[in-house]
């Protein structure tokens, strides 16, 4: 069953607040988001896959227990072997050919994901473009 639009509006709004703990479910595998102290004074809302989730994740499939969930589920990151002003200083040192000689890996990009997330309209519109989640609804407790 997908999720209405309603319903996203309404976990966004839950995700804003200070108490989260959103579930979700996805090809037989829990997704719990949590608001959890990121630094100091930094809150930020992290995606656990069956109550877990492992830094050998963050790199792709090197975990015997890797699922390829985490590519769908969890944030995609970009970083650059060397940042741009290195990778300057390096062609104004060498010069363009030399530089690509000496360090084959340049130009190179490395990805990995992570479970974070920094705002809840960024895990929205990520969630909203998975098939197949599904939300699993969290008995109303009368007494609260």
């Amino acid at each position: 069953m997908s999720i209405s639009k309603a319903q996203w509006a309404d976990i966004e709004q839950q995700l804003k607040g200070f108490y989260v703990n959103v579930k979700f479910t996805l090809s037989g595998h829990q997704i719990a988001v949590q608001k959890v102290r990121y630094k100091e004074n930094q809150y930020t809302l992290r995606v656990y896959i069956d109550g877990v989730w492992k830094g050998l994740w963050m790199s792709g499939d090197k975990d015997p227990e890797y699922d390829p969930i985490v590519k769908q589920v969890w944030r995609r990151r970009t970083r650059a072997v060397y940042s741009p002003s290195k990778k300057a200083e390096l062609v104004k040192g060498l010069g363009k050919r030399r530089a690509k000689e000496y360090f084959s890996r340049l130009d190179d990009v490395i990805e990995y994901w992570n479970p974070d997330f920094k705002t809840a309209a960024s895990l929205v519109r990520q969630f909203k473009k998975i098939d197949d989640l599904a939300l699993v609804a969290e008995p109303v407790n009368a007494n609260a």
